[in-house]
């Protein structure tokens, strides 16, 4: 009897123990695993591991990706016999993580003739190491590859088609602050982009949900090419209201982002004659909680609230995106999901995406698409988005603001001499009183900093009002932006109260 292999791998810092769940972690829970014809294996994300070093390295660069990818192959090996049906599915890092496991399928095979289990870790190893050597970037790896001769898969005994691939908001599995450091790095250390974005032949089907709304450069999604696409109901990448985490999960309030596990879940469970094999067997009571808790006017997240202020701002431009010549990827009609327009067209909270393209194809999980915009109708609306974009260059600027007057003051305590406590003495100030408390309270890691505000008045003073003006300015100017975005879409919202229910 054939079964299905579910695969599944979580995002940064994500796992069974979190106490907010992502849609990842959901599906696992919803899966009947007490059939004879489906197992699965779940792995946590990257960054989820207990010793704070390797959750900061995992969480900041990426760090285990190649164990996860690795631990995934060989459940894979163990448990694959002729004729099963393979599912992949992942979330952020983990969506890097089981792309690159499916490119590792498509190269090396599947491999089932080990001795033992140190066997089939150096062959987990050596076909990892083989199909990364595709990777043609990184002179340093090309020269020890050179030196050290290539390194050749095993040979096989299985090459399987994949039967599915589900992954949420892909996004780099190494979270460099600036493009051009993963650039640099890439060609001249280690490659870390994919060789290219398209769907290994090999998949028969692959489905992307993809956030409208987060607004981190490093956070941008990694979508798949398909413009060689034949069979054009073979990719499917669409889009979602919400940031990354809000169309991913992880949120405690999580009704949002059961819209899009929804739609998945639906392009996946048995007894669907459109997907053409036997699908995935749910619990059907998870199911149902599923449906009925979705909602997509729930409440959407700030990606960049608190210390996200200092990720690289920069709005997700779907149009963009689509047709990114650096990456080579192109895709003609971008896919919008009808939570998008109805969350717009709603009024039940205020939203107004500035990313969404002039030309789009709306999609639906289940039930009929309203005609949401004309074509004149979504030409004005672009023409209109021209002063939202005026001002997004605008707080662009007010990022690298924050981020100058930030490292200034971080190098503040070199440059004045306040490293040692004896040459850095304090000078009586208003604010004197609170910098003695919280040099009391904070760890002593932090007393340089403490101690050039005290030393330096009039750099207290400045940086006070640095950083007010500078978030009071992030304040203004983003609600300005809402209300631009907003009469941009007026047409649509007032529309809604006539033509659509």
């Amino acid at each position: 009897m054939n079964k299905n292999i579910i695969l599944l791998s979580d995002g940064t810092g994500n796992g069974a123990a979190k106490r907010n769940k992502t849609n990842v972690w959901r599906l696992y829970d919803a899966l009947d695993l007490h059939r004879d014809d489906q197992i699965a294996f779940y792995d946590d994300g990257v960054g989820s591991k207990e010793f704070l070093p390797f959750k900061l390295l995992g969480g900041a660069f990426g760090w285990g990706l190649k164990r996860n990818v690795r631990r995934l192959y060989k459940f894979l090996c163990r448990t694959y016999k002729s004729g099963d049906r393979i599912y992949l599915f992942g979330f952020s890092r983990g969506a890097f993580t089981v792309r690159m496991l499916a490119g590792m399928i498509d190269y090396c095979g599947v491999y089932t003739d080990y001795r033992n289990e140190k066997d089939l870790d150096r062959v987990a190893r050596r076909n990892y190491n083989a199909y990364r050597s595709r990777f043609k970037r990184g002179l340093l790896t090309r020269g020890i590859r050179a030196f050290m001769g290539r390194s050749d898969p095993e040979t096989p005994r299985h090459r399987p088609e994949i039967e599915f691939i589900g992954v949420w908001d892909t996004v780099d599995a190494y979270g460099f602050p600036m493009d051009e450091l993963a650039m640099i790095w890439d060609y001249l250390i280690y490659p870390i982009y994919f060789p290219n974005y398209r769907l290994s032949d090999k998949v028969k089907k692959a489905c992307h949900a993809v956030s409208v709304d987060d607004e981190r450069h490093s956070f941008h999604p990694v979508l798949w090419d398909e413009s060689a696409e034949t069979d054009p109901s073979r990719i499917e990448q669409v889009w979602f209201p919400g940031v990354h985490s809000d169309v991913g999960g992880g949120y405690p309030r999580h009704p949002l982002s059961l819209v899009s596990l929804d739609w998945m879940i639906a392009k996946t469970e048995a007894r669907k004659p459109d997907i053409g094999s036997p699908g995935l067997h749910l619990i059907e009571q998870r199911r149902e909680e599923y449906i009925k808790h979705s909602d997509w006017h729930g409440p959407q997240h700030d990606s960049r609230a608190l210390a996200g202020a200092y990720y690289r701002y920069k709005p997700r431009d779907i149009e963009s995106l689509c047709n990114d010549r650096k990456s080579d990827v192109h895709i003609r009609s971008p896919k919008i999901h009808r939570s998008v327009m109805e969350r717009i067209a709603g009024n039940v909270v205020p939203y107004a995406p500035a990313g969404l393209p002039g030309q789009y194809t709306v999609v639906t999980t289940r039930g009929e698409i309203p005609v949401y915009e004309t074509p004149d109708e979504s030409n004005q609306r672009k023409a209109a988005m021209q002063s939202v974009q005026h001002l997004i260059t605008g707080r662009r600027w007010l990022y690298f603001a924050l981020l100058t007057t930030t490292l200034g003051y971080l190098v503040s305590p070199f440059l004045l001499g306040c490293m040692d406590a004896s040459q850095c003495l304090a000078v009586n100030g208003f604010f004197d009183p609170l910098l003695e408390i919280a040099m009391k309270m904070l760890p002593d890691l932090a007393a340089p900093w403490i101690r050039v505000l005290r030393r330096s008045p009039i750099l207290l003073y400045s940086l006070v009002v640095l950083f007010g003006s500078l978030f009071i300015l992030k304040a203004r100017t983003w609600t300005k932006t809402e209300e631009l975005a907003a009469g941009a879409w007026g047409v649509l919202k007032k529309k809604s109260l006539t033509h659509i229910g």
